[in-house]
């Protein structure tokens, strides 16, 4: 593997690592303001026409955050074992993980923005 392309793995890595933390702090942010009780009145919860499906209801919601949370958990432990050993191609795994995670995010509200 080129040198250049080590690099632009690394930075891609780096990215993508930033990216997945920021995305579990939101997501455990609302994981426990919904079971804390902070947050619960702050949504519109229930079937509204512009709401996504994970929106239905307070359980449903937390669940939804803290699933994706964990998975982009899963996305920093891959992308970190990837650099501290070297190992570019668990960092492009991890980065692989973090980008379909979100991915499904956005595809989750599109698919609600659209008329029937």
């Amino acid at each position: 593997m080129k040198v250049t392309t080590k690099y632009i793995i690394w930075v891609l890595g780096v990215l993508g690592l930033l990216f997945s933390l920021l995305w579990i702090y939101i997501d455990f942010h609302e994981v426990y303001g919904i079971l804390s009780g902070k947050l619960i009145n702050d949504y519109p919860w229930g079937n509204v026409a512009s709401n996504p499906w994970y929106y239905s209801a307070p359980t449903i919601y937390w669940i939804f955050c803290f699933v994706s949370g964990l998975i982009n958990l899963t996305a920093v432990f891959v992308i970190t074992n990837g650099m501290f050993y070297k190992r570019h191609k668990r960092m492009i795994i991890g980065l692989a993980i973090t980008v379909l995670n979100f991915l499904i995010l956005l595809t989750s509200v599109y698919l609600v923005e659209q008329p029937a």
